[in-house]
């Protein structure tokens, strides 16, 4: 499995298209995790290269501005990068 997506965070993430610990995903909007568990989905369903690519860097957008999204933590009071 891989670690949850937050820093510092020592959990696993709660699955294949889930970069979240079960703790941090129940407390994110779910708006929020649904974006970033459709963009994980069709990422890793498309075969084209390119395509690809963009969606990984999309989702790693997506994963910041939702990490920021979480309530008392430091990522939340962090500038944006």
């Amino acid at each position: 499995m891989t670690n949850c997506a937050v820093p510092g965070c020592p959990n696993d993430a709660a699955g294949r298209h889930q970069p979240f610990c079960v703790d941090h995903y129940f407390k994110l909007p779910k708006p929020y995790t649904g974006l970033v568990t459709r963009t994980s989905i069709e990422c890793s369903r498309t075969d084209d290269p390119d395509t690809r690519q963009h969606l990984q860097e999309q989702l790693a957008g997506y994963i910041k501005s939702v990490i920021r999204q979480l309530p008392n933590s430091g990522a939340a009071s962090a500038p944006p990068v």
